[in-house]
């Protein structure tokens, strides 16, 4: 999948697609998937729900939001995939979401595994797109989007919040 080009995306997005870096497409999800995971999966229980300043989302809270993000991404990545460049896709409400994610009562053990199997069903949405479906775009918020854009955002916006979890949460 090729990396999108200025003007396949809202100008927003700009700094996740950059931080999604170069080269091939799945090998650059299959990175991020693993570190994702790495980053995760060895935090000591009693940080799971900690946070790092009043107002700041938990740790959990942070890898719900991950997946939550994602699913949102591809949804619109399918519409513009599809061919649907009509409907016009809302944006999403980030900390409504998390409010009614019931994460207090979930182990980070689940949400990790949630984010794995997520990422396992995009990873393989994404590959049986063929070039065409990857440059159609969706209508998000009145701005086109490429479906390939999303690609790329997702992963960026992975990396973003894990050098989040590294600078704020784990030191």
């Amino acid at each position: 999948m090729k990396f999108p080009k200025e003007g396949e995306y809202a100008s927003f997005y700009r700094g996740y697609i950059e931080k999604a870096g170069q080269g091939d497409f799945f090998e650059l999800l299959d990175i991020n998937t693993q570190k994702t995971i790495d980053s995760f999966k060895n935090i000591p229980i009693d940080l799971h729900n900690y946070s790092y300043a009043e107002g700041k989302w938990t740790i959990k809270e942070l890898l719900i939001h991950l997946v939550d993000c994602e699913r949102v991404f591809v949804y619109r990545a399918l519409t513009g995939a599809r061919g649907d460049n009509y409907s016009v896709l809302p944006s999403f409400d980030e900390d409504l979401f998390l409010e009614n994610a019931n994460v207090i009562n979930r182990p980070l053990e689940d949400i990790l595994a949630e984010f794995t199997h997520t990422r396992i069903s995009n990873r393989l949405f994404f590959k049986s797109l063929n070039e065409e479906a990857t440059s159609r775009s969706a209508n998000t918020n009145g701005v086109p989007m490429s479906t390939r854009a999303f690609g790329f955002i997702i992963i960026g916006h992975s990396n973003h919040h894990l050098s989040v979890l590294k600078e704020r949460y784990l030191v």
